[in-house]
């Protein structure tokens, strides 16, 4: 998680950080969806929403890294565990122009807390969904669920359906079509 201040005082974000090797810290992508009763507490009969644990983030940063094996330049979008759950996520960073339109998505995640495998699975799912939608191949690292990739055509690759661990994944297929 991320703290920063703001006129009301101080918020708190959950967040991924990017760091590079050789560069250090790159940046950080804010959750823009958080779980509600988990990550934020809703009023029950009110529109409003109470200040709960976590602020959803407003932007959508994207990462430029290098190949290790090629020092080739691509861009990385990311998303945390249920930003995968709205295509709007993804639909945000997707229209960028230029430079900052995305190569391939991180979605990272922690679902050990799931011991029915029910949540795993539809996340898995979900990710399917927006590497279709994106044409974009999207990097999962998760703990307690399937970790791996799956391609802009929505199979899955990297054995993901039964890697529990987070994993190191050499290399992903880029796909540069558009939706």
């Amino acid at each position: 998680s991320r703290l920063a201040s703001s006129e009301d005082g101080f918020e708190f974000f959950n967040c991924l950080v990017c760091v590079d090797p050789k560069r250090g810290y790159v940046g950080a992508y804010d959750k823009h969806h958080p779980v509600p009763w988990s990550e934020y507490l809703p009023h029950m009969n009110t529109i409003s929403v109470s200040r709960g644990l976590f602020t959803p983030g407003r932007g959508f940063p994207v990462f430029h890294v290098r190949s290790r094996r090629t020092g080739e330049r691509f861009v990385c979008g990311s998303a945390i565990c249920y930003d995968a759950a709205h295509s709007a996520t993804f639909r945000g960073v997707m229209m960028a122009d230029g430079p900052d339109r995305p190569d391939f998505f991180l979605v990272a995640s922690k679902e050990s807390f799931d011991e029915t495998g029910r949540l795993q699975a539809f996340m898995l799912q979900t990710v399917r969904f927006r590497a279709i939608e994106s044409r974009r191949t999207i990097v999962r690292n998760s703990d307690g669920g399937p970790s791996g990739a799956v391609d802009s055509r929505g199979q899955i690759i990297m054995n993901a359906s039964s890697i529990i661990d987070p994993t190191l994944i050499e290399e992903i297929p880029i796909d540069s079509r558009l939706s």
